[in-house]
């Protein structure tokens, strides 16, 4: 009987066969059955088994180098992760099959963890909307919420607000409208504003695009500065009498 650490240990039945032997060829073959008869079953054996063959058999191009993606953790919104994940991957020249298998590869913390793989059925996964719809569902609690197009023109300027730091904030909303639309945009702004002069400019000639839209407020904005200051200045000598 073999010794570890001083202490006596019996070895298993299946143990006790000679290498080699018939005996020990049957055994093997009954693991190799066995393991075949697990990856039947409606859980996962590995995490490999959640993926198709197509996905499994997928080879990333010759040359390719996995891109350095910041490792996700499940703190930050998984959709966001999703994106820069996709952008990145596709920049580089792999196609949305090479996304599946690498994205585990970027995971860390909590969210390396394979439970949520062992949720999945075996070869279920055959592309990366598939995978990624199960990856924001395990991390639905570190979701952003998103805004709709309706949250954002009914953003209206403060009483004590300037108009700069109205755009400031309308762009900060506009960030969190997932696909919206710039004529929503424009029209949050216009109906937004208190500035009369500027809401009469944009509606007698409409601007042309965004950038002509913003253009145009920076110059208003300017302008409202400059007077400000020039009012001010003038006021001084009353302060000083």
């Amino acid at each position: 009987m073999p010794i570890m650490f001083g202490r006596t240990i019996k070895r298993p039945p299946w143990r006790q066969c000679k290498v080699g032997s018939r005996d020990d060829l049957q055994v093997g073959q009954a693991l190799n059955n066995k393991v075949m008869e697990l990856q039947e079953q409606d859980f996962n054996f590995t995490i490999d088994t959640a993926f198709t063959k197509e996905i499994r058999v997928e080879r990333l191009p010759k040359g390719f180098k996995m891109p350095t993606i910041e490792q996700y953790g499940g703190t930050i919104d998984p959709e966001a992760h999703l994106e820069s994940f996709k952008f990145v991957m596709l920049f580089r020249g792999a196609s949305r099959r090479h996304h599946v298998p690498s994205i585990p590869l970027y995971l860390e913390g909590l969210a390396k963890s394979t439970e949520w793989f062992e949720c999945l059925k075996p070869r279920s996964v055959s592309s990366f909307v598939q995978l990624g719809r199960a990856f924001i569902a395990n991390f639905m609690s570190s979701r952003v919420d998103r805004k709709i197009m309706a949250n954002l023109l009914a953003i209206r300027q403060r009483s004590n607000e300037t108009l700069r730091a109205f755009l400031t904030r309308l762009n900060s909303e506009a960030l969190k409208v997932w696909d919206l639309d710039p004529i929503v945009k424009f029209q949050a702004l216009r109906s937004g504003i208190r500035d009369v002069e500027l809401k009469k400019s944009m509606i007698m000639d409409e601007p042309a695009d965004m950038h002509n839209l913003f253009s145009r407020c920076e110059k208003h904005i300017n302008l409202v500065e400059v007077l400000a200051a020039k009012q001010e200045k003038e006021r001084e000598p009353e302060k000083k009498n």
